[in-house]
This record gives C-alpha cells, sequence and structure tokens, in this order.
C-alpha cells in the first residue's frame, strides 16, 4: 500500500545547501514566529545571529493561509 503527502513530504526536506560563513556551517532547522511567518520553518545559518549575521535561509514548509495564522497560538 502507497500513501503519500506533500505536506509532510516539504516538512521531511533536507536543506540542500551549505551557507558560506567560513566554517561552512552546515544549516540548522528554525521556527519562525513573526507575525507574517507564525510557526513556519526553515533552515537557518547556525552563525546567523553571531557576528556579520549570515543571511542564508531556506523555507521547509510552505507559507500558512490568511485563516490558518489566527489559530497558531503566539
Amino acid at each position: 500500500m502507497e500513501s503519500s503527502s506533500s505536506s509532510s513530504a516539504s516538512l521531511k526536506r533536507k536543506a540542500s545547501c551549505t551557507c558560506y560563513c567560513p566554517s561552512l556551517s552546515k544549516p540548522i532547522l528554525v521556527v519562525s514566529w513573526t507575525e507574517n511567518n507564525p510557526g513556519r520553518r526553515f533552515y537557518g545559518c547556525p552563525n546567523y545571529w553571531v557576528g556579520r549575521k549570515c543571511k542564508y535561509f531556506q523555507w521547509v514548509n510552505d507559507e500558512i493561509c490568511p485563516h490558518g495564522k489566527v489559530f497558531i497560538p503566539e
């Protein structure tokens, strides 16, 4: 029996890139809690909060619809 789900597949996606920081760090999974992207997951450089702030990121899941944003707890 075969089943598939595009939403679960997108959540399991691995970061396909390494950032270009001097240490060539592997991206880490982070959850956004901004007003525009509450609960949305992305891969980002672990050095983002350090020094010059690497800007590498890659969204993991699709944007949440406006109706869904209302139901995500703060």
